[in-house]
């Protein structure tokens, strides 16, 4: 597994695997870290594959993020991240979680084939979230929820077992 706590490291063409109980591929945290990740990727992680927290930047592109037993990728923390063209699939929570008054760019990622949501908006979240294609999850395609906020243009949302986006108060 990896940590990032400051600087603007770049990662690239690597496999990263995290298998000790509940462990995260890669992990950024605090507000001096961003990285640049690329053409990597992150799977088989006991826990989330990439989490990006305490606001944390970076960008991440290009990547695959898979089989990993929780969350594919999770934003919170008041992050601020440009999380582009990335596969998010076969994840055993939700592809893509966005919470925690976190914002960023999410845009041209294919998320697909995850157990639960494709995509969750909730907690105060203000994502810009456009150009995804989201589909065959075992839930929602997109879940906003508990405050959840931003802005979803230009998404191709299908073929997901319930509903393609949803909006839940609670």
């Amino acid at each position: 597994a990896i940590t990032i706590e400051a600087g603007k490291v770049k990662i690239r063409d690597c496999t990263v695997q995290a298998s000790a109980d509940r462990s995260i591929g890669i992990l950024v945290v605090n507000y001096n870290s961003e990285p640049s990740i690329k053409n990597t990727q992150i799977h088989q992680c006991k826990g989330n594959g990439l989490v990006i927290e305490n606001q944390g930047r970076g960008k991440y592109a290009y990547n695959s993020i898979f089989d990993n037993v929780a969350f594919g990728i999770v934003c919170r923390g008041e992050v601020r991240p440009q999380v582009k063209h990335n596969k998010v699939f076969e994840n055993g929570y939700s592809g893509l979680m966005i919470c925690e008054d976190s914002k960023g760019i999410y845009t041209g990622n294919e998320v697909y084939q995850n157990r639960q949501h494709g995509i969750i908006i909730e907690k105060n979240a203000k994502p810009v979230c456009k150009l995804n294609n989201v589909y065959k999850n075992g839930k929602c395609g997109i879940l906003v929820q508990g405050q959840g906020l931003g802005k979803l243009a230009n998404n191709h949302v299908f073929m997901n077992t319930e509903t393609g986006v949803e909006l839940r108060k609670a």
